[in-house]
């Protein structure tokens, strides 16, 4: 780390140890953990609609006549 706050070599050391010991306390920390929440019916509903959809543009895209 640098630090170049000040003309004063002694403030800008005593500023890149705060920062790197405050960095080293964070990365000492262990990682929040994630709540799985549950994605609600409705969006569900949503989705599966949206497929739906988008297949059935699709089959209208095929030349008529079935599949040979």
């Amino acid at each position: 780390m640098t630090a170049r706050e000040s003309r004063s070599q002694f403030q800008n050391r005593a500023s890149c140890l705060r920062k790197l010991r405050a960095e080293l306390e964070r990365r000492g920390r262990p990682p929040r953990r994630r709540v799985k929440t549950k994605v609600p019916l409705r969006s569900r509903q949503r989705r599966l609609n949206d497929k739906h959809f988008n297949a059935i543009k699709k089959a209208n895209r095929r030349k008529p006549g079935g599949e040979e």
